[in-house]
Parts: C-alpha cells; structure tokens; sequence
C-alpha cells in the first residue's frame, strides 16, 4: 500500500504523528474523557518487563470457527445442504482430518496442537454475541469490536490504552517519561478502528505510528528508491529546515515533520537491519523459527521483532487485506492460494514461528529480551460464520467464533494450554441454517470482553466501567477434557514442539 493511503485510510493524520517530547509536546494537557472518573486503577506499580504488550490480529469479513472446532462436524454434515468430503468427517487415526483434539489437520491443525501441547497457546471456542444483541452485519461487528463496545461513539481499544497508559503512569515503572517511549502503539492495518479517537483527546505522544508489512525498505517512512545520502534527498532535508524558522522562534511543522519522519525511518532501519536479520539467525533456534514468507509471515515477524527489540512497544494492530479476507460465502474449499484451509494454515504456522521466536530471545539470556513472555497475540474477527455448506461451496455470516491468544507466560499462564467452552447446534428458518452456539452449561463471552481483558492487564479493576459493563474473560476456566498428541517424527512440528518445552 503506497504510504499516503496507508496515512490515510487509518486516519492518523501527517508525518508528525507518533512523535515525542522533543518536539515540544506537553502532556498536562490531555484531555481525558468522563468515563475515566469511574475507573478504578491499581495502586501496584508494574514493572516494566512484564507490562503487558499487545497484537491484536483482525480477521476482517469473518473466519470460519471450523479449523479450530470440529467437534461438531458429524453431526453438522448429517443435516448440511452439502456434505462434507469424508476426510473432514474422519479422525486423523483414521487418515481424516479431525486432530485429537477437534482441530482441523490441513487448516493449521498439526500448528494447534503443537502449541497446545506446548502450553503457549488457549482456544476459547465460545466467543458469542447475546441473542439479543446477535448482529451480522460487517461494518457495525468490525467497529464494535475495534471499539470493545457496542457504543459505536467509544474510542478504540488502542486509543482506551493510551488513555490508560497515561492515567496510570505514576504507578508504572517505564524507567523513562511517559513522552520519550519509542513507537509504543503502531498498527500494521490499514482498516483499524482500534485508534478511533472517539471523546479521548491523546497527546501525540502516544499517538500510533502506522507501518508497513516489513521494518525496512517498505515502510511509509522511508523514502523508497532515495538514498538518505543522494543529493536530491539532501536538498529536500535542507529546503525543510529553511522554511519559515524566525530568530529565536519555534522550528515550522514542516521542519519538524521532515526532521520526525528521518527518525522514524532510521529507527526502522536499524530494527529492520538487527532484528529480521542478524538477531533472528543468532537466536539459534534452528529450523524451528522459520515464519511462512508470505501471508502473515512477513508481518507477524515485524510485530514480534519490534516488541522484542523494542519494550516500549506496547500494543500493535495487525490486519488488512494484504492478509487474505475471510468473507468465505463461495470457494472457501477451493484448491488455490486464497482458500480457507491454506490462509489459516498460513496464520496458525506464522503464529507459531513468533512463539519459538519469542522463546529463543529469552533463552538467549540478553537482558534485553526479559519482556519476551509478556508478549500476548490475539486472533479473531468480526463474526463467526454458520456450518451449512452452501451451494457455491462456502459459509455464511454466523456468530459462534473462536477466539485464539497466545503467549503472555508472565502473567497468565494460568490462562495457556486450555480449550475452553463446548457447541452444540443451532438450526434456523425452518431448519435450513445451521450454526454452532455455546451449550447451556458451557462458559461464554462477548467478543467485547476481550477489551476488558486488555484493560484488565493494564491495572483496571473495573473494566467493565469501559465498556458499558461487559466483564473480562474468565481466565481460570478450566480446560474441556484434552486429548493426547503425537506430531509426526521428523516434521518441524515435532521440531518446534521438542523445542518449547524443553
């Protein structure tokens, strides 16, 4: 995406934006909005390692729940207008694709169980709009759940952070100020709402820098095909800090904005150059840390680099159609690139890549990699979809979806290695529609109340008071029964699994 649609469509505004104190931000004038009165902040001071750091990844147009839950799939198949192939219905024992623990094999499903066995990873398969507030609609699921609300005038999840951050600052060790943090809120995704700023009025500090896919060369940042050395870029930096700069006076905006942009681009760079290179291939994690190189590879080992190489990186947004949409109502069982099976297998094995990646900078021993397990990725979308195999071989708009997280080992390790929350099926108009929905005696939750998991980690202890009373997730569920697991010998899922617990 060229860098003035990315700015753009993210409504970030100009090539000021992201930038510090040193350009003479004042942060005694932010203006926080009245629902920040009813929140009640801890008084614990969080150390700055295990505060936590957040990717949020937004399947936009709505995943399918079935890659991970296959729990229902004979029963789904009996009643679908299509049937299934029969591997779908079969156990892997049987040379299907049903995992032991209900995942889908060839959508990312040897991924699954490699990182639930290796306890870095919880699937919560009950993530589910109320009845009476089942909406199926994209652009309203989207913003709400980038909002963390169903008041559609609420600020993002990002931008409710930031308020947070500040609001918080006297009781959390950042070993710096507040306005001198490098890129801590930077979004990989064109579309997010996550930075809406709603009634918050954030200092620019704070503000989110948007990136591209990699840390390099393509980024909005750097000047592509210019040298920072060549002539031409030379005279555009000096025609810059000529303009309109009086005796004694502040420098100009454009001043600035050239002089913000350079830094920015030189940050990059030096990440890009150190972390996507050299400080992957010394991790000497082998050929377990191998992202996928297309898909979300490529941007999911620049989030997992920037927070790694940088701990003031607190929270990323990660999206956008680069990644593949997942409005599959036609072909999602294709045998091509942009199919369901392929694009999820891509994920689930990009995900795993960043946890060996994570775990091999902390076994380094570096000082400097200590946050590595403060690290959480999250993964859902707007809706789930619904299991009646339609005629144009796809899914319709659904509620039931699955919500993914990983990581965080610090402070929630209670919450890994879990599945939580069991289906049962739903049919609807006169039985013709089936979806999955969670059974009476199973736990679920609203997809806003992962927004007040994040504010919860953020030293909230009323986060409902956020979002209009939705509660947290109920991390201490346990787990539904599990079942064991073997990755086949020799493969890189035998490899990765060996090597994340050990």
């Amino acid at each position: 995406m060229k860098r003035r649609t990315l700015i753009k469509a993210i409504g970030l505004g100009s090539l000021g934006f992201g930038f510090r104190s040193s350009y003479g931000l004042q942060l005694n004038n932010i203006k926080f909005s009245a629902r920040m009165s009813g929140v009640d902040l801890s008084s614990t001071p969080i150390p700055f390692n295990n505060f936590p750091r957040v990717i949020n990844i937004f399947l936009y147009g709505g995943p399918s729940e079935l890659a991970g839950n296959l729990s229902n799939i004979v029963d789904i198949n009996g009643s679908s207008l299509n049937k299934y192939d029969a591997p779908l219905l079969q156990s892997t024992a049987q040379g299907g694709q049903i995992t032991p623990n209900g995942f889908w094999k060839n959508a990312g499903g040897d991924a699954m169980e490699t990182m639930l066995q290796s306890g870095v990873m919880t699937v919560y398969r009950t993530m589910s709009r109320t009845r009476s507030h089942d909406l199926k609609a994209h652009r309203e699921s989207v913003l709400q759940n980038q909002l963390g609300s169903f008041d559609m005038d609420r600020s993002g999840i990002g931008t409710t952070l930031s308020e947070l951050i500040l609001a918080h600052s006297e009781n959390t060790t950042f070993g710096k100020p507040i306005s001198n943090l490098l890129f801590p809120f930077v979004s990989f995704d064109s579309q997010a709402q996550w930075f809406n700023p709603g009634d918050v009025q954030i200092d620019s500090a704070l503000r989110p820098t948007a990136l591209g896919r990699d840390l390099g060369a393509n980024n909005p940042y750097t000047r592509n095909g210019i040298a920072p050395t060549t002539a031409i870029d030379g005279a555009l930096e000096n025609l810059a800090k000529t303009i309109n700069v009086s005796s004694g006076g502040p420098a100009s905006p454009i001043r600035n904005a050239f002089a913000a942009r350079e830094n920015i681009a030189t940050s990059l760079r030096r990440f890009s150059t150190q972390g996507i290179t050299t400080h992957i291939t010394d991790l000497n994690a082998g050929a377990a840390l191998t992202y996928p190189a297309d898909g979300f590879g490529p941007v999911l080992k620049s989030a997992v680099s920037l927070m790694l190489m940088n701990p003031d990186t607190l929270y990323a947004a990660v999206g956008g159609g680069a990644m593949g949409g997942w409005d599959d109502h036609n072909g999602a069982l294709a045998n091509g690139r942009t199919d369901y099976i392929l694009r999820t297998k891509n994920l689930m094995d990009a995900i795993m890549a960043a946890m060996v990646h994570m775990r091999a900078a902390k076994s380094t021993g570096n000082s400097s990699y200590l946050h590595a397990d403060s690290i959480i990725i999250n993964v859902y979308g707007d809706f789930g979809r619904n299991v009646d195999l339609n005629n144009s071989g796809g899914w319709d708009h659904g509620n039931n979806q699955n919500l993914y997280t990983f990581g965080g080992r610090d402070f929630r390790a209670s919450a890994l290695g879990k599945i939580v929350g069991r289906t049962d099926l739903l049919f609807t108009d006169m039985g013709k529609r089936i979806f999955t929905k969670p059974m009476a005696d199973s736990y679920q939750f609203e997809p806003f109340s992962l927004a007040s998991t994040l504010y919860k980690y953020y030293g909230v202890a009323n986060p409902g008071a956020l979002n209009g009373g939705v509660p947290a997730i109920d991390e201490t569920q346990s787990s539904v029964a599990q079942q064991s697991w073997t990755p086949t010998s020799g493969s890189i899922y035998e490899t990765v699994s060996n090597y994340l617990t050990t």
